[in-house]
């Protein structure tokens, strides 16, 4: 599992296959929810259950699942001399409320245990909320659903059904240019 993963087209299917295998893991799951505020919200206008299903771009779920020995990857570069980079996969290999212990899989790090804690994250600015959003979360994904290679990676179709045509579709959404192609454009 360190080495695979599955595409797919939308957010929402990742989740759900995300939720799926993990439920498939043996071990009881443990779910850890953020810490959500506005900064300079005197008034308290943005109460904490609304600010708990927002989703900017950029920042975690509010609701993040985990098991041991789930593989998980870092989303933000928190200690590059012990391996903490983003993009480092690595074994959920235990938590607590405030600390994920886990193990890193690869480079020279390899094997390390690690602990991974909370942190503070906010989206860009140009999100567009009239406040700044601030999410204390752990900067870890579950990664069962994100590629690294061509070779390792499968595609997840989902069934959407056109009105016209029979079959199974799903949106292309591939930019050649990554792919090596030179003659078309994102």
């Amino acid at each position: 599992m360190t080495e695979r993963a599955i595409l797919a087209s939308r957010n929402e299917y990742v989740d759900q296959l995300n939720e799926m295998l993990i439920s498939r893991f043996p071990g009881e799951s443990r779910m850890f929810l953020s810490f959500d505020s506005a900064e300079d919200d005197t008034n308290n206008y943005y109460q904490e259950d609304y600010l708990n299903t927002l989703t900017p771009n950029g920042l975690l779920r509010h609701k993040l699942v985990f098991k041991k020995n789930v593989p998980i990857i870092l989303l933000r570069n928190l200690d590059a001399s012990n391996g903490l980079c983003n993009g480092m996969r690595m074994i959920c290999g235990g938590f607590d409320n405030n600390v994920i212990c886990a193990e890193i899989m690869m480079g020279q790090n390899a094997f390390k245990h690690v602990f991974i804690p909370r942190i503070q994250l906010s989206p860009p600015e140009n999100e567009g909320y009239p406040f700044k959003f601030i999410r204390k979360q752990f900067p870890l994904y579950v990664v069962l659903s994100r590629g690294i290679s061509m070779t390792t990676t499968k595609v997840l179709v989902m069934t959407e059904q056109l009105k016209r045509r029979k079959g199974t579709y799903t949106k292309n959404i591939v930019c050649k240019e990554i792919l090596g192609s030179e003659d078309t454009q994102c």
